[in-house]
């Protein structure tokens, strides 16, 4: 059986992408894209959109992240992050909210989130307590938040020496939460497959 983290794609968006998706629409033709762009707010609202959601300095991103709407000075990891939130629909359902900068997303700690992507949220307490004594366990959610965050596994492991992970940028706990959601839509999606396959 699948675990959930086993439904979780590694694909990235460019944040233009992602930006277009949220604040033009989709479907649209690359000239009607390309007329929205040149409004006169538009890279405003983006960076906002961006500092927002992946909870960056508004000033970093303007500066630091490239002049273009392309900012493809932007971390790879954000990337990631950002694809989590279209999988999950976020933007969609809370469109109207993120693009007036009032959209706060919830958080997951990393043990929470850790319970839940290895499935120990569904063991006996038996099987959680044989599961925590393997010594590779660490290593391997070591590994699953290096994987999720976009982040080495060296960096990942300066925080902390427990699943608990609690020298972890509390910031990260929202692409936690992206992440969770993203598996929880891709999950669903799988078992309605599935559901299909099997009619007759």
């Amino acid at each position: 059986m699948k675990i959930p983290i086993n439904y979780l794609s590694s694909e990235r968006i460019k944040p233009r992408d992602f930006l277009r998706h949220l604040l033009i629409g989709r479907d649209y033709s690359k000239i009607d894209y390309l007329e929205a762009e040149t409004t006169s707010c538009y890279r405003t609202q983006a960076i906002k959109v961006l500092s927002r959601l992946l909870c960056v300095n508004p000033t970093t991103v303007r500066n630091h992240w490239g002049k273009t709407l392309n900012f493809e000075s932007m971390p790879e990891n954000y990337q990631l992050i950002l694809a989590y939130v279209e999988t999950a629909g976020i933007n969609q359902k809370h469109a109207s909210f993120i693009i007036k900068d009032k959209y706060t997303p919830s958080r997951l700690i990393a043990k929470d989130f850790l319970d839940y992507a290895l499935g120990l949220d569904r063991l006996t307490t038996e099987e959680i307590k044989l599961r925590l004594s393997n010594n590779s366990f660490f290593t391997e959610c070591a590994h699953t938040l290096s994987q999720v965050l976009g982040f080495g596994y060296r960096t990942v492991m300066n925080w902390g020496y427990d699943i608990r992970f609690h020298k972890m940028p509390q910031e990260y706990e929202y692409f936690l939460y992206y992440a969770s959601e993203a598996i929880k839509t891709r999950q669903a999606l799988y078992n309605k497959d599935m559901i299909v396959a099997a009619c007759p």
